[in-house]
């Protein structure tokens, strides 16, 4: 026989696993938080059978962040129908709180095929594409648990659009060449500023992942030697000069990549 208890709103007897009174609707918090955890870890046991190289996420975290974010929702919930708050609204809040993180889930499930195979072929495009492709995502808050996030967000923070560009049809255009420049040299932040967020990123990288990102210095680097003809010690000068406010000066890097434009022979 069912346990019986209070409905935490009505006050009308329904079963204790009752994650909704049948009568006022109203969410009983304690009895949501249980069965969305119960789903949650059968979903887990059924992908442990899962390729490994496929589910390096850690889902444990992922597990763990979900209830405490469904648990501050549900106390939340519970504290509105005791101080008068509407009750619909903090309903509204939980139940999209497990939607959104569900279909984050979902997502996952569906790209992490794709998304491990672009970093083994250390296809970061690929890995844009795919992370962008969906108009209703991407799941940030499921993604961030992504083992190669961090290299992720260091490859979009600048490196991206030098890649894209080194390899456009225009390569000997002056705007190709000054977008090339610029983001080389905001690219070399990672060397230059060893307190900014691209450096932490950094730290945080496997070892494989720092040899890719070391790999994408020297590009840059070999661009501002061979194509823009700068020294080492020219390219620090300008790094910390372009960023003296904290910030890119563009139209100063305009001017200085016209100048090592027009230098090595360039045209408009």
């Amino acid at each position: 026989m069912d346990k019986i208890k209070e409905c935490v709103n009505c006050g009308a007897a329904i079963s204790a696993e009752d994650a909704e009174c049948p009568y006022c609707h109203y969410m009983q918090y304690d009895a949501a938080e249980a069965r969305y955890m119960d789903t949650l870890e059968s979903m887990n046991d059924s992908m442990g059978s899962l390729d490994r190289n496929t589910r390096k996420i850690a889902r444990k975290d992922i597990v763990k962040s979900v209830l405490i974010t469904l648990a501050a929702a549900a106390v939340f919930a519970g504290i509105g129908s005791l101080s008068g708050i509407v009750h619909e609204k903090t309903d509204s809040y939980y139940y999209g709180e497990k939607s959104r993180i569900v279909k984050g889930l979902d997502w996952y499930d569906a790209n992490a095929d794709a998304l491990d195979k672009a970093y083994e072929d250390k296809d970061f495009a690929g890995i844009y594409k795919i992370i962008n492709a969906d108009s209703k995502g991407p799941y940030y808050s499921i993604l961030h648990n992504w083992e190669h996030y961090d290299i992720y967000q260091i490859y979009t923070g600048s490196y991206d659009r030098f890649e894209q560009y080194m390899t456009d049809e225009d390569r000997d255009g002056q705007y190709v060449f000054e977008t090339l420049y610029r983001n080389a040299i905001s690219t070399l932040e990672l060397e230059y500023k060893k307190d900014s967020a691209a450096s932490k990123l950094y730290a945080r990288c496997s070892d494989d992942e720092k040899k890719i990102v070391d790999g994408w210095l020297a590009n840059v680097k070999k661009f501002l030697k061979d194509d823009a003809g700068l020294t080492e010690e020219q390219c620090r000068a300008d790094y910390n000069d372009l960023y003296s406010s904290g910030y890119m000066d563009y139209s100063k890097s305009s001017e200085y990549a016209q100048k090592y434009y027009n230098a090595k022979g360039g045209t408009q």
